[in-house]
């Protein structure tokens, strides 16, 4: 299968969404009172939000006011920038979409840091 797309706009693509995965995972440890409950809290979080973005159907399909919440959620921009760049859009015109991703990655990884440097539990994590 050919993505129709560039090899490297695609690996950009992923690699931004994955560090706003990354901190979203660190926000998940940072409730988490151990490893095995934040492994638990992995997939209720994940699966949820990968529905709210358009991961497992279409967004067009879900209520107006769930169409706009998915604008909230880092997947959905990911998956937006891959369609539009898929549609033959330029990869220099969707730079808003680059920094957005960007933005949530920042504030993923500035909310686990403060976080982490507030609590005593961290040494004790595992």
């Amino acid at each position: 299968m050919s993505p129709n797309i560039s090899m490297w706009q695609m690996a950009l693509v992923l690699l931004l969404f994955s560090l706003s995965a990354i901190g979203l995972s660190l926000i998940t440890v940072m409730f988490a009172n151990s490893s095995a409950s934040a492994g638990a809290l992995q997939p209720l979080i994940t699966v949820p939000t990968c529905m709210l973005a358009g991961c497992f159907w279409p967004v067009e399909l879900m209520p107006k006011f769930l169409q706009k919440a998915a604008y909230f959620i880092p997947q959905r921009w990911a998956l937006d920038f891959l369609v539009k760049l898929q549609e033959g859009r330029s990869f220099g015109s969707l730079y808003w979409h680059l920094l957005i991703l960007l933005a949530f990655a920042l504030t993923f990884f500035l909310l686990a840091v403060y976080k982490f440097s507030r609590s005593q539990q961290s040494g004790q994590f595992v």
